[in-house]
């Protein structure tokens, strides 16, 4: 069984080939068109493929790969940030052939991510959740020179741009709410969920029935610890992998906890006497409330089928 690591640009895509032991077997070079991605269908027929790692499968460039791959493999989206760390790791070095090495490495290190799959709606959601965390960041930036800013005419200019962003801000929510009421209105109700926190679960998670899992899950929001082991010394750290976006909604689900709920509360402050760290119950906590939220996701999934068939 081999492992397909897959470059996407608007120009061409670089495949590359690796066993499960991260040995490099061989690479394509083709032009992103329909007879190129046929070439490539045609030479993945050698070898006996377990799955397909795209880097930035939802990218409108690779719809058309994506959409003939998933008719016969197992096909899932590694994140940009995910594939550099595997660069930095191993070589300075950065080209097309590289880059889809390291993307099939980082399936191998995750195998646990999500199948990818195309959904009109799941795909909106990440246009809209990405570009409203773009529109914050802006606000954000704005806010803070107009705190330090001396001169009126500054002033004005910086007011004037942060009205409108928060006018666009509030207009890509307002499209996010439909896209949730459409797929999942309940994730609403979870305790700790806002809006933009279950619009987020939703755009990263997709349909939650390609995972294996609420371990998975998990994993693949870098919520569960990882051991860090050696000798008699038994350690778990904390997972500095997976979909960083996930784990900062599910930071902000326990934050909010925290505060407000008596159960969540007893339950932290039960680790602590077990002998955890403030911080180590932090993690214990999070991991609980990502197998939680899988579990909610899963079983809504599934007694609202109709909800994930558009594509």
């Amino acid at each position: 069984m081999v492992i397909i690591g897959i470059d996407p640009h608007p120009g061409s895509h670089t495949a590359a080939v690796l066993d499960k032991n991260g040995k490099v077997l061989n690479h394509l070079s083709i032009v992103n068109d329909k007879a190129g991605i046929k070439s490539l269908k045609k030479w993945l027929k050698s070898y006996e493929v377990e799955a397909c790692a795209v880097e930035g499968a939802n990218n409108p460039f690779a719809r058309e790969l994506t959409c003939e791959l998933m008719k016969q493999y197992k096909l899932v989206n590694i994140n940009a940030n995910l594939t550099s760390q595997y660069r930095r790791k191993r070589t300075s070095t950065k080209n097309d052939e590289v880059d889809a090495e390291n993307i099939a490495r980082a399936y191998l290190a995750n195998p646990d991510l999500s199948t990818f799959c195309v959904n009109d709606n799941i795909e909106q959601l990440k246009a809209l959740t990405r570009t409203r965390e773009n529109l914050v960041a802006q606000l954000t930036a704005h806010g803070l020179s107009l705190r330090t800013a001396e001169q009126a005419s500054v002033k004005a200019a910086l007011e004037s741009v942060i009205s409108v962003l928060k006018a666009e801000i509030k207009k890509l929510e307002q499209a996010m709410k439909k896209l949730v009421k459409a797929l999942m209105p309940e994730l609403l109700e979870l305790q700790g969920v806002g809006l933009v926190h279950a619009a987020t679960l939703l755009a990263e998670v997709g349909d939650v029935r390609t995972l294996k899992s609420q371990h998975a899950f998990a994993m693949s929001a870098g919520c569960a610890p990882v051991q860090r082991s050696s000798g008699g010394q038994k350690r778990y750290q904390l997972n500095t992998r997976g979909n960083r976006k996930l784990n900062k909604v599910f930071h902000m689900i326990v934050q909010v906890r925290l505060r407000l709920d008596e159960a969540t509360k007893t339950y932290v402050a039960k680790k602590e006497q077990e002998g955890k760290t403030k911080r180590a119950a932090f993690r214990c906590l999070k991991t609980y409330i990502a197998r939680q939220v899988f579990k909610f996701m899963l079983d809504n999934t599934r007694s609202h089928p109709e909800r994930w068939l558009g594509t």
